[in-house]
Order: C-alpha cells, then sequence, then structure tokens
C-alpha cells in the first residue's frame, strides 16, 4: 500500500512533491502528476481515463471492504448506481 500512486500528492509545484518509491523498483519524483496527465491527454487531443482505486497491491495487501464501501459511498457515482 505505501507504493501506491497517491494523486492528491502530485498536485501542486515540482519541488514539493515527495515522490514515492515504486511496485516495479525504481523511485518516481511524482514529476508528472494529476494536472500534467490532464494537460498532456488534452493537448494530444486524447480524453484521458481515471480510475478509482480498488484497495489491492502487487503484494497481495489490500484495504479492508469496509473502509473502502464506507469512503465510496459517500461519492455521486455511488449513489447513483446503488
Amino acid at each position: 500500500m505505501a507504493t501506491r500512486f497517491d494523486w492528491k500528492k502530485t498536485i501542486g509545484p515540482i519541488e514539493d512533491r515527495p515522490g514515492h518509491q515504486g511496485p516495479w523498483g525504481y523511485r518516481s519524483t511524482d514529476g508528472m502528476g494529476l494536472m500534467e496527465f490532464l494537460r498532456w491527454t488534452e493537448d494530444m487531443g486524447g480524453e484521458p481515463v481515471l480510475a478509482v482505486y480498488a484497495g489491492y497491491s502487487l503484494r497481495g495487501e489490500h484495504v479492508k471492504p469496509e473502509k473502502i464501501s464506507s469512503r465510496m459511498s459517500r461519492t455521486r457515482w455511488m449513489r447513483l448506481n446503488m
């Protein structure tokens, strides 16, 4: 879980971003954050695809379902689709 992509840490000045250890053994600077990704897709004429973190990691770690569901139930999408 410590290596998951925490998009909230990629907002703001690049020099203030902490970066993180990636799951494939390299260090990410988080230099291409969420806003840079959105601008990049717009510049290419594409449409970004954003996903929701499901709580699972490559190492088999997971967030307890009740913690995910309590957070997700507060989202507009979940209210519309439940």
